[in-house]
């Protein structure tokens, strides 16, 4: 597992360089991230395994979409836990995700301040 918050070099070489079009993405990823966060919160009070699986998978998506390492590989953890119904891992490894997120939305802000914008 990585503790690299976000692989920068990787992901401006997936957008070609285009640092405007990456903050778009980093916005994106955020509203969303937050969107998702409260349907795997639900799925989870409610232990319907298949919405976790479903919605940690398309969180993983869009961190590796992004380079943001640290969540993906969490992501990874929560996906294999889920596939084991493994509910109290899955319940003791959410704070893990959202301090990654925690730390990914500093490191973004950083990079936008970098570029300028």
């Amino acid at each position: 597992m990585s503790d690299k918050v976000i692989d920068l070099e990787e992901v401006l070489e997936r957008v070609q360089e285009d640092k405007e079009l990456l903050l778009e993405l980093f916005e994106i990823f955020s509203n969303d991230y937050t969107a998702k966060m409260q349907t795997l919160k639900t799925a989870i009070t409610e232990k319907n395994f298949e919405v976790i699986k479903d919605v940690i998978h398309s969180i993983k998506g869009a961190a590796g979409n992004i380079s943001a390492k640290a969540v993906h590989a969490t992501c990874m953890n929560i996906e294999h836990l889920a596939a084991g119904k493994d509910l109290a891992g899955i319940q003791n490894a959410i704070p893990v995700l959202e301090e990654n997120f925690k730390a990914l939305q500093v490191r973004m802000a950083e990079i936008k301040k970098e570029f300028g914008s």
